[in-house]
This record gives C-alpha cells, structure tokens and sequence, in this order.
C-alpha cells in the first residue's frame, strides 16, 4: 500500500488525517518516503465513527488491531484477512502484511494539549497507557512528487516534541514512544482490546462494527 493509495481512500471520507511516526519525519528533514508495510496516521478521535471504519473496510482493508481506554483508542488495519493470521504467524510471515495505523488525538482542555496514546507492549509487566502530549495544530500541507500529503501545522514543533531537540539527525533504528519527550506513563489501562482473539473477536469486528 502506498502513500497516494492512501490518500485516495482517505480523502473521501472527510475527515482530517496526517502522516505521522517514521514517514513524517524522514519526508520533511529528507525528502524521502523509504518503502514501508506499517504506516502511522494521526487522526481526531471524534472522527473514527463506525461509519468511518466501515468505508474503511469496503475498501479491502481489515481491522488487526482496535483497543480503547477511559479516553483513548487506536485501530490499525491490515490487507491481510483476520482468518490467515494465524497461517501466517506459524510461517513467520505475519510482519510482511501491509498495515495502517490510527493514532487517535484527543484534545486535553485542562492541558491545552492533543494528545494519543499508546500500549506498553514493549512491556509483558505494564498495562499503564503512555500518553503523548503534543502542543495544538491544524492541518497543513507537504508537497510530495507531485501531491499534498497532509502534515501537522507546526511540523517542526511536533517533531521536536516528538523526538528531541536533535530529531534533524538521523538515527539507527527505531525511536520507541517511551522514548519520546511528549510521553507520560498514565495509571490509565486498557478497558477494551480486540486484538486478543485474532480469528473469534477480530473477525466478529470486521463483520460488524458497534
């Protein structure tokens, strides 16, 4: 799946979205979106309805991933159907489905901040959600061989606040949320998660959305 494919099935849905994680920054300091097979997108929370990720599904996609907490929420998608996961996990080959991935923001009006959230799954010994708090924006634009992809409107503030005063350096490897300077460890945990049950809960998902 590449980046315009994307665009193509999100700009129909009228909501606002932008690139995030690893594709945000290697386009804006480099110029350069490197091939990838998991992409990370921001969205508003107040705009992944039911009716939002059930056009998502028409398209082909399916749902791998959706788990929320007292308020926050992530869904990511795959091209791969829920019912071949588990063949694919047996021959190692899971990770070489293309994904996308919703980064739900929420706003914080005690804060005056946006922020999203995370699971510890680096962690098999936390269940506390990381929130990462970021300064508020609109949606703005980066021209990329030839179309706008959408980006946050104080890019280099969301890039600083993301991963350091240093993030025009390149790194070796990934950068992992924990790391980040806009994450805080919450006492907030999970009160749902789909992503348990690939074949029974996922597949139920992907036939009906509540």
């Amino acid at each position: 799946m590449t980046l315009d494919e994307i665009r193509r099935l999100l700009q129909p849905l009228g909501i606002r979205w932008w690139l995030q994680g690893g594709g945000l920054i290697t386009m804006y300091r480099d110029n350069y979106l490197k091939p990838t097979l998991d992409w990370d997108m921001g969205i508003f929370a107040e705009d992944l309805s039911p009716t939002v990720i059930k056009k998502i599904q028409k398209s082909g996609l399916y749902i791998r991933n959706f788990w929320k907490g007292p308020k926050d929420q992530k869904i990511g998608f795959t091209t791969v159907n829920p019912n071949l996961i588990n063949e694919l996990q047996e021959l190692d080959n899971w990770d070489h489905s293309q994904g996308l991935d919703f980064y739900c923001f929420y706003k914080d009006t005690k804060l005056k901040k946006y922020y999203y959230s995370e699971y510890p799954y680096w962690d098999d010994n936390n269940e506390n959600l990381f929130r990462c708090y970021h300064t508020p924006f609109d949606i703005d634009y980066y021209n990329y061989e030839g179309f706008d992809v959408p980006i946050p409107s104080n890019t280099e503030l969301f890039l600083e606040e993301t991963y350091g005063e240093d993030w025009r350096v390149p790194v070796d490897g990934p950068v992992w949320i924990y790391e980040y300077p806009c994450s805080v460890e919450t006492t907030y945990k999970k009160t749902k998660d789909y992503t348990n049950n690939f074949i029974g809960v996922l597949d139920i998902l992907n036939r009906h959305i509540k």
